[in-house]
């Protein structure tokens, strides 16, 4: 009988030990339940913003957070409103440069040949053709001059040369066509 005792008492010791064992398997399942749908029905959150709300210094940092935030977007469309005109400014000076080197191109055009600004080999050219015509006789520097060049190119050619040879070139010339070019060395 002892015996019988024995292994009822050790049989309701499993028992017991196997009944907790449940109810703590069951207490924690119930636990995690609990606890997960408490996050996914944002209770716990509600409840941290209530609680959090009742702290003056949690709501000023709400409120500096915010402020914050504002002013990042107030930022990030200041930025992009600078980028904005920065790149308008860039077109504008591009626009710009275009029209000043138009109105740069025809002022040169606009400039009679001969007082247009000349590299020095395009001086020293222009000098070299008026001396060979300067060392003609003028009837014949004349007569080239005249079959060969434009008015224009006829006066640049004479602007190059000494007074005396371009004189005498003139004076050798139709008196119409030596007019046209002291007028334009005179007053262009």
């Amino acid at each position: 009988m002892a015996n019988n005792k024995q292994v009822v008492k050790k049989k309701k010791g499993k028992a017991f030990k196997i009944a907790v064992s449940v109810f703590l398997i069951l207490a924690v399942a119930g636990f995690l339940v609990i606890s997960l749908m408490y996050n996914l029905f944002s209770v716990r959150d509600s409840l941290l913003k209530t609680a959090y709300s009742m702290d003056p210094d949690f709501v000023a940092a709400g409120q500096l957070r915010d402020q914050l935030a504002q002013k990042e977007t107030e930022l990030a469309d200041r930025e992009s409103k600078v980028s904005a005109e920065e790149q308008r400014l860039a077109e504008l000076k591009k626009k710009l440069d275009e029209r000043k080197k138009e109105l740069d191109q025809r002022e040169s055009e606009s400039i009679p040949i001969y007082r247009r600004p000349m590299t020095e080999d395009e001086l020293g050219d222009m000098k070299s053709i008026g001396k060979i015509y300067a060392e003609m006789q003028p009837e014949d520097a004349a007569a080239i001059l005249i079959s060969l060049y434009s008015t224009e190119d006829m006066a640049a050619v004479l602007y190059h040369m000494s007074e005396k040879s371009s004189a005498a070139i003139l004076s050798a010339m139709d008196t119409t066509v030596a007019a046209e070019i002291t007028d334009m060395l005179l007053h262009e």
